[in-house]
């Protein structure tokens, strides 16, 4: 899933499960810092039984070794060997791929990809307007078992998406699997250029606003502020911000949403591994919405979404509701290496403005309700009734 995202001087820092917004660059002013150094290559110190291995592999293995790709998966491992599910290696390729995709625009096959909680194999959150992915007859929900015969199955989201993005005009052959009929499907999907809308809007009925956030990239609050801006000339006296299945982005993109609805509070603050607080966020009273507000968000809500329901949740600015959310509070941030590769860390716990650290635990929404196991229509979206009920009472 993504992560929360901030850019700074030599990384991102990512709250979701992706950016330096005003944390800077947790204490590390340089890559001298992080003793990465500056050579071309950087060898890991090798010990007796590191170099066994190597003298079997040189003396025995059938095949020619390709060098490159073994030393790419030294780093790999290396960064593996964390345990942590949110650090991860990225090669030159996989490192540029991954910027491009905060960029708001990509070239891919249309289709932001998650993993639902206690599974390993990658979905389909939502499927992109006149994408590729789109006219291939994709669907929300799908779930994505092999891409180009690869089994994807447990494999870091972030690689998952490199491998869907690549020229225009290219095509990416896919299995899927469709749990309504029950079926695997191959998908043959052509490549095109993808401008990301991460966020829809409509008026419901008594003057509801609804506004759907589907993650948080770098042109998120935009949107957002502009699909406000615009309700609130429609006359909306209500609004309903729908989080569910959101994965997460960019921290920064997270605070500015906050800081266009909220008077002057703290949004977030963040503690590093010696327990330092590297960085503390707060609204500016630049605008404010008043007006009830409801949030919607469940067991796939993570990062970036859960800190953005759980701050508005603590000042009473917002109703949330739905189910629990997905639980991860700590931050992680992309560094790029000398060679152009990069990695990504977990650096920090953040907090909600209220003081929540919610890893693990996540947000308890205020009204809890279950969604049924298939919704074939808006009248079947018990959670986003209940939203409305709510605001409702509160409205009169």
């Amino acid at each position: 899933m993504r992560a929360f995202h901030g850019k700074g001087k030599y990384g991102i820092l990512i709250g979701a499960a992706l950016t330096t917004f005003a944390f800077g660059l947790t204490g590390c002013d340089s890559l001298e810092d992080l003793n990465l150094g500056k050579s071309e290559e950087s060898e890991i110190e090798k010990d007796e039984k590191y170099q066994l291995i190597e003298e079997y592999i040189d003396k025995y293995y059938l095949y020619d070794i390709d060098e490159e790709k073994e030393k790419e998966e030294m780093y790999r491992a290396l960064v593996a060997g964390l345990d942590d599910p949110y650090s991860y290696y990225y090669t030159k390729d996989e490192y540029e791929e991954l910027m491009e995709s905060y960029q708001g625009t990509f070239c891919g096959i249309g289709v932001s990809v998650g993993v639902k909680l206690n599974e390993d194999v990658p979905y389909a959150v939502k499927v992109f307007k006149n994408s590729g992915a789109e006219e291939a007859g994709m669907l929300d929900g799908d779930r994505i078992v092999a891409i180009e015969d690869t089994d994807v199955a447990g494999m870091d989201l972030d690689e998952v998406v490199g491998m869907t993005r690549g020229e225009e005009g290219t095509t990416l052959d896919l299995t899927i699997y469709r749990e309504s009929t029950d079926e695997y499907i191959e998908l043959t999907i052509t490549r095109k250029e993808v401008v990301l809308e991460t966020v829809e809007y409509r008026m419901l009925d008594d003057n509801i606003g609804y506004i759907g956030v589907y993650s948080f990239d770098e042109n998120t609050d935009e949107q957002f502020q502009d699909a406000i801006d615009d309700l609130e000339n429609q006359g909306m006296q209500a609004m309903i911000i729908d989080l569910r299945d959101n994965g997460g982005g960019m921290l920064v993109t997270m605070v500015n949403m906050l800081d266009y609805i909220l008077p002057e509070e703290r949004l977030i603050y963040c503690l590093d591994k010696n327990g330092k607080n590297i960085g503390t966020e707060y609204s500016t009273n630049r605008h404010q919405v008043e007006m009830p507000i409801a949030i919607l968000v469940n067991g796939h809500s993570a990062s970036a979404s859960e800190c953005f329901a759980g701050t508005m949740q603590d000042y009473d600015a917002a109703t949330v509701v739905g189910t629990q959310s997905y639980g991860k509070g700590v931050m992680q941030q992309i560094y790029e290496l000398p060679d152009g590769s990069g990695i990504k860390l977990t650096i920090a716990e953040y907090y909600t403005g209220g003081g929540r650290n919610i890893h693990g635990v996540g947000i308890t929404p205020d009204v809890v309700i279950e969604l049924p196991e298939e919704i074939n229509s808006i009248e079947d979206d018990t959670q986003l009734a209940k939203a409305q009920e709510v605001l409702l009472e509160q409205m009169q």
